[in-house]
């Protein structure tokens, strides 16, 4: 008779769930301090990490780290507790932090501060990169919109939209939000649009579906709208007209992601499925089911390869063309942030606890390389007396 083969428990949970071609793929820790890590990377492939003081007196640290050796580059102070991750500004001049009480701005050259806001009672947000080195912030408590811009001590613009969910969004001269509709069950979604230099409104879009998530940005400005009865909208920039809408699935874990060439838009939903549409049509390309649930954006290498975080916790790695899983790796902790990508192809997860890993496929599955030949299994031969197992021949007991 032929002996079952011999189970890897380290391999079982990803082998119940992942694509039988799956390879393991390689997760590195990084020497980067722990704390709120930055969602990108800054001038220099600098990456921005920020930590409170153990009391509230104490205020925060923030460190510009050297992403390839460790090193620290300066660290600066802010008088408040930091709520969110540290964001470089679109120029990458301009690193920006938000605290309990008070936002700051610091030089990405030198860590010297470029400006501080008190925030009284509101709950500010993720700044979010506009053009040059200005941020949008918004305040769930209130439900303000206020671009803040080095060097000024008022807001260039500040109104009140409503609650916002997720972040704001940057779109070409625009501003864009998902906004609070209520709390009864037939609530439905609204996103608006202000300009990005006044605040004055632009568009106002409603939806039958609720919205929990950021709106998404193509290179062409359409905004892609993920609504939580598994609606996919895309409207027109200008105006907020619908161009196309779809039915996807289940409740979107994070806002879409388009690919780099702006073609194709990926959505994760909790249940575990992430899928592929045009995003000319919002047909259907392909749809993945990975192993659990998820709970962030995919994020897309500049070659196009996607890095999805499950709840496993793990790290997949996604063929874009085909929707099929090239390799995984098992991690730890609570995985909390989208991953970061990075100029090599690789991808940096960081967990709750603020420990991160670079991640990255097998050299063999990267971009020109040609998958190794699947390698046959040893030839295994039972007897009464013994048992060889690839010419290897061991005694039974």
């Amino acid at each position: 008779m032929d002996l079952p083969p011999r189970l890897d428990p380290s391999a079982l949970k990803s082998s119940l769930f992942a694509s039988p071609d799956a390879r393991r793929a390689h997760a590195e820790r990084t020497r980067l301090p722990k704390g709120h890590l930055s969602p990108e990377t800054g001038r220099d492939q600098d990456v921005y990490v920020a930590n409170q003081g153990s009391s509230p007196m104490d205020g925060s640290t923030l460190q510009a780290v050297d992403l390839q050796s460790g090193r620290q580059r300066w660290e600066a102070h802010l008088v408040s507790d930091l709520i969110v991750s540290p964001v470089p500004s679109a120029d990458k001049s301009t690193v920006w932090a938000s605290g309990e009480a008070v936002i700051g701005a610091f030089s990405a050259d030198s860590g010297e501060p470029r400006g501080t806001w008190g925030t009284g009672t509101r709950k500010c947000l993720n700044p979010v990169p506009l053009e040059e080195d200005r941020v949008v912030l918004s305040d769930w408590k209130d439900g303000f919109l206020a671009v803040l811009e080095p060097g000024r001590a008022q807001p260039v613009w500040e109104t009140r939209v409503g609650p916002v969910y997720g972040d704001p969004v940057a779109a070409p001269g625009r501003v864009l939000a998902s906004v609070y509709n209520g709390w009864q069950a037939d609530a439905g979604g609204v996103v608006v649009a202000l300009d990005a230099r006044t605040g004055e409104p632009v568009w106002r879009h409603e939806s039958s579906s609720p919205v929990h998530t950021s709106p998404a940005v193509a290179q062409d400005g359409t905004v892609v709208v993920a609504g939580d009865h598994g609606q996919m909208t895309a409207l027109d920039p200008d105006s907020g007209r619908t161009l196309w809408q779809v039915q996807f699935g289940g409740r979107p874990a994070a806002p879409p992601t388009f690919s780099p060439d702006g073609e194709r838009l990926y959505l994760a939903d909790r249940s575990g499925s992430l899928v592929a549409l045009d995003a000319d049509t919002g047909n259907l390309e392909w749809k993945m089911q990975a192993p659990s649930g998820l709970t962030q954006a995919p994020a897309v290498a500049a070659d196009g390869t996607l890095c999805q975080l499950a709840e496993g916790p793990q790290a997949l790695l996604v063929d874009p063309e085909k929707g099929t899983l090239t390799a995984q790796v098992d991690l730890e902790g609570v995985l909390v942030t989208r991953p970061i990508p990075l100029p090599d192809g690789s991808f940096l997860v960081r967990s709750a606890a603020g420990e991160s890993w670079r991640v990255s496929a097998p050299p063999d599955l990267k971009p020109g390389s040609e998958p190794p030949a699947l390698q046959p299994s040893p030839e295994i031969r039972v007897g009464e007396a013994e048992v060889s197992i690839g010419g290897v021949t061991l005694p039974r007991r």
